[in-house]
């Protein structure tokens, strides 16, 4: 006999338990009754666990077919609460709101991830950035820009770990091998007063600046 694989994959397990139910009525064993499912169905239909476990449910006497409802937190949340409680507080964590709506803070997350909400900064935000949002990133990295070329205040910025500050080079004693004697050198201190400026790479800041401001600008073109 063909077996209709396509038939495995759209039965449903209700109707599987009425087919098992079937062949326990007849007096059928568990490995009999899945092999007949499987001579008409794919083996993905049906695992033989599954079968024991309802034969044994029909050996007690129990017949029903439908699923119990399980214990613990519902699974589903409504949308329209969850979004409305997130718009409000931007700063409430799953925790708060499972909390507030009796389910699990994974349901929390799986249900915001589908309104479109990601956690940035400790706030829920928008995932998808409105063309309006999008402006507001131009206006602030043009005006950043444009305020720049007037006074440059990226040079006073400091990154990493390198400090805008002067300092002088100490006498630091050192000695140097010879092959008659030891001789100890100092090194010498900057003449005049001179010292050493450390200063951030300001152009590789500048370019950064630029080019957020072209694709922030590109992107809000798009809409």
């Amino acid at each position: 006999m063909d077996v209709d694989v396509e038939l495995g994959m759209n039965i449903s397990c209700k109707e599987l338990r009425v087919l098992l139910l079937h062949d326990f009525r007849l007096g059928h064993k568990t490995t009999e009754a899945t092999s007949n499912i499987y001579s008409t169905m794919s083996k993905d239909a049906l695992f033989i666990r599954t079968a024991q476990h309802w034969f044994n449910w029909f050996k007690n006497d129990n017949f029903e077919l439908d699923d119990l409802p399980r214990a613990g937190r519902p699974l589903e949340v409504d949308m329209d609460v969850l979004k409305q409680l997130a718009e409000e507080d931007h700063r409430l964590t799953t925790r708060c709101l499972a909390e507030r709506l009796g389910c699990s803070h994974a349901t929390v997350e799986t249900h915001l991830r589908e309104l479109g909400k990601t956690w940035k900064y400790g706030v829920w935000i928008p995932h998808e950035l409105s063309p309006l949002q999008l402006q507001h990133r131009v206006d602030a990295c043009m005006k950043l820009l444009t305020s720049h070329h007037n006074y440059q205040w990226l040079h006073n910025l400091i990154t990493g770990d390198e400090k805008l500050g002067s300092y002088r080079l100490p006498l630091v004693p050192f000695a140097v091998q010879s092959s008659k004697r030891e001789k100890i050198r100092r090194r010498k201190a900057p003449q005049n007063g001179s010292c050493r400026l450390l200063r951030p790479k300001v152009p590789g800041l500048l370019r950064t600046c630029e080019l957020f401001a072209t694709r922030a600008l590109a992107t809000s073109h798009r809409y």
